[in-house]
């Protein structure tokens, strides 16, 4: 077993975990495998899996209390199977959604654990789905879709009798570690670091939301999600809306988002989260690991303007902040300061994270059917640092919508009421 340097953001999200257990739960991700399957052939190519991507097989110890990258030895990765396929329809489906939440509930000691579990549901002798439970530390979404390609890669190959193509990744996650630290450094480190500050003089105060609930003494993390689907006619428009600004739906949405902020507190001024993938450079594209970033967006809604203007003024902002996105989110949020009071989670109070659809490029594997499986589906309550986030995901002609909040910040009627506003604002792009 090596040691190494970990990247910035996971040296700061290990420490805010270590203060915090069991806040933050862990990403859960699945696919519906449908035709012949072969459950044993399915366990070598987990266990080739993490010989290819060593992040899969990587924790966090701290040595004389700094905080480390262990990639531990090539192991077999056992698979834990659940048969299911003796239930009914009815109870096979709330026997899928109990395994699925008891893996969302089950988090890891980020310094001991393998932070992996695979596990594999057996619906039918032609009917399975497999999925995983891993730690943000070693995963993001995009690398997500990187590990089920490669996984079905592996299987195929292993399935047809052929030597597995795959051999160790070149560039692995702790290599990315090395190289960032040495980018983000000297006079880049510096010139990104007096953009920021920049940008973070004088911010504005608390956003203040219209509920008659009192802010709650100490934040607490308990969150709510409200999920809905805008068909062809609304993402349309924030399509020819984006297209007419030369911009992005994300930043659409942002400044979608932007506008209910405003309608839902009286405050013009204040800071939107957002995150970026941060895989600009080729070497990245394929690695396995969080390699996402967070930009913060300093907001300033227009007066009496039309939704037009606010969504130049968040184009404007979002061009300045992209730009300037390689600074870690763990150098960003000491510049911004810490919560007004033990009441606020983290200075930016809102976060919109937007998924554009990425197909996955699974393999064509002889007499098999792959579709990515909703983990999350049912699930409602969650753990979030912020008042609200919007998670938006452009599927083409749809965009879905879920929306978390702080269920001890808002009731109900403000809930009600923000909702209202965010359909009356969509309804004006």
């Amino acid at each position: 077993m090596q040691l190494y340097p970990t990247t910035f953001n996971q040296a700061s999200r290990c420490e805010w975990v270590s203060r915090h257990p069991g806040v933050l739960p862990p990403e859960v991700s699945a696919i519906r495998i449908t035709g012949w399957f072969d459950p044993d052939v399915f366990q070598q190519a987990v266990s080739d899996l993490v010989v290819h991507h060593e992040s899969l097989r990587t924790n966090f110890p701290v040595l004389d209390g700094q905080r480390w990258q262990r990639v531990l030895p090539a192991m077999r990765l056992t698979v834990e199977t659940y048969n299911l396929s003796h239930l009914q329809a009815a109870a096979r489906d709330c026997a899928i959604r109990e395994v699925f939440a008891r893996y969302l509930a089950d988090g890891f000691d980020i310094e001991k654990d393998v932070l992996i579990r695979p596990f594999l549901l057996c619906l039918s002798a032609c009917d399975f789905i497999a999925g995983a439970s891993i730690d943000h530390g070693i995963v993001d979404a995009s690398s997500i879709a990187v590990m089920w390609e490669d996984l079905f890669d592996l299987y195929s190959s292993l399935a047809s009798g052929r030597p597995p193509e795959k051999t160790p990744a070149a560039f692995q996650l702790k290599d990315f570690a090395a190289w960032q630290r040495q980018r983000i450094s000297g006079t880049f480190l510096e010139r990104l670091r007096q953009f920021w500050q920049q940008k973070f003089t004088n911010l504005p105060p608390p956003i203040h939301w219209d509920t008659e609930r009192p802010r709650p003494e100490r934040f607490t993390f308990r969150s709510r999600r409200l999920k809905w689907r805008a068909g062809s006619s609304v993402t349309s428009r924030m399509k020819r809306a984006a297209n007419a600004q030369g911009t992005t739906v994300g930043t659409v949405l942002t400044a979608v988002l932007a506008a209910v902020v405003q309608r839902s507190s009286d405050q013009r001024e204040f800071l939107i989260q957002g995150m970026i993938a941060n895989r600009r450079q080729p070497q990245l594209e394929r690695v396995v690991g969080f390699l996402a970033n967070a930009v913060i967006l300093r907001i300033r809604v227009p007066e009496g303007r039309g939704f037009v203007e606010v969504l130049r003024s968040v184009r404007t902002s979002a061009v300045e902040a992209y730009a300037h996105g390689e600074l870690p989110t763990a150098l960003i949020i000491p510049l911004i300061g810490p919560a007004k009071s033990p009441s606020y989670g983290i200075r930016p109070q809102v976060s919109h994270l937007h998924r554009t659809l990425r197909k996955l490029r699974l393999p064509s594997v002889p007499q098999l059917s792959l579709v990515p499986f909703a983990a999350d589906s049912d699930q409602t309550e969650g753990s979030w640092t912020y008042d609200i986030v919007l998670i938006t995901q452009d599927e083409g002609n749809d965009i879905e919508f879920a929306l978390w909040y702080n269920e001890d910040v808002f009731d109900i009627p403000s809930i009600d009421r923000l909702m209202a506003r965010f359909m009356d604002v969509c309804e004006q792009v």
